[in-house]
């Protein structure tokens, strides 16, 4: 019998799992934070394919294997803890879970295969000094820490939650003045939005939080303290971003491919920026600095023509 046939033959319980003989083939339940019940052995291939939901999954000893894409693009996904007994994660488990920052992995696990943190540059891998975990992480060129992570559950009521408004087809868009954060893939692919002003209260951008906005032309952001990975990344029109002061960090291909972009205003508290944060932009980009700044070694590092007149 297929996947699909026996899905559809199953009744989510009451924490809306489908589960038939130790086997986890979907999740239809609406809690952020998951919890997978100690009689599954095994989670299905796509079993929480793009979950916008989920925030947290806590896996138990007795999951020996997890089926390729399980987790395929759950853009909310921030932390997953594993519990020794896991041996093996198949290809794309956690592929573009763009979100994600912390896995804790056990010294059980003996098998990763392809493309299971794929896009993931924000990622720190917890697990035992001296596992396979461990030695995936250094050749893959992850964090690593030997500590267990613990997760804290953010204030939801205080964020863009992650895909919100994904596909949204407002042309402007005013950025509430309780909002802390902006997760990942919140205003994805927005394609008619023209302009962004992001307020001083917000504190992060998440990752790909508005990659393919292909109509946004001009973005200002007042201190956000960190700008993630993909955060502007394909916005093809943007011609004119402004950073002002607050902001600590860029990271990669923050605002790559936009192959408009000119002028970039960079500040001066700006003390860490990716070296591919904006890669492939317009042939004529400038990057308009502070003298003597961080700002101003970085465009020199990597030959970026650049205005320190401001």
């Amino acid at each position: 019998m297929r996947i699909n046939e026996i899905k559809r033959n199953l009744r989510a319980d009451d924490e809306g799992f489908l589960i038939k003989d130790g086997i986890l083939y979907d999740y239809e339940g609406v809690s952020p934070i998951v919890v997978i019940p100690d009689d599954v052995t095994y989670i299905e291939s796509d079993a929480f394919w793009s979950n916008d939901i989920v925030e947290a999954v806590y896996i138990p000893s007795s999951v020996k294997e997890i089926g390729e894409h399980a987790f395929w693009s759950c853009s909310g996904l921030k932390f997953v803890n594993i519990e020794e007994g896991l041996e093996k994660i198949n290809s794309s488990v956690f592929w573009s879970c763009s979100g994600l920052e912390n896995v804790n992995l056990p010294a059980s696990l003996n098998d990763i295969e392809h493309s299971v943190f794929w896009a993931m540059d924000e990622l720190t891998i917890h697990a035992p000094s001296g596992s396979y975990a461990e030695s995936f992480a250094n050749n893959n060129g992850f964090s690593y820490s030997s500590e267990k992570h613990e997760y804290k559950k953010a204030d939801r009521k205080n964020l863009i939650r992650a895909s919100q408004y994904e596909h949204g087809e407002f042309t402007e868009f005013e950025i509430p003045s309780n909002i802390t954060g902006i997760e990942s893939r919140a205003f994805e692919y927005c394609e008619n939005l023209k302009e962004i002003t992001i307020p001083s209260n917000v504190e992060y951008i998440g990752s790909s939080a508005f990659s393919y906005c292909y109509s946004l032309k001009n973005v200002t952001i007042d201190g956000c303290s960190e700008i993630k990975s993909s955060a502007f990344e394909y916005c093809n029109a943007l011609e004119t971003v402004r950073i002002n002061n607050g902001t600590n960090k860029i990271g990669s291909n923050a605002f790559a491919y936009c192959e408009n972009l000119k002028d970039i205003y960079l500040s001066e508290s700006i003390s860490n920026i990716d070296k591919s944060a904006f890669e492939y932009c317009s042939p004529d980009l400038v990057l308009h600095v502070p003298a003597n700044s961080y700002a101003e070694e970085y465009a020199l590092s990597l030959n970026i023509p650049f205005d320190n007149n401001i």
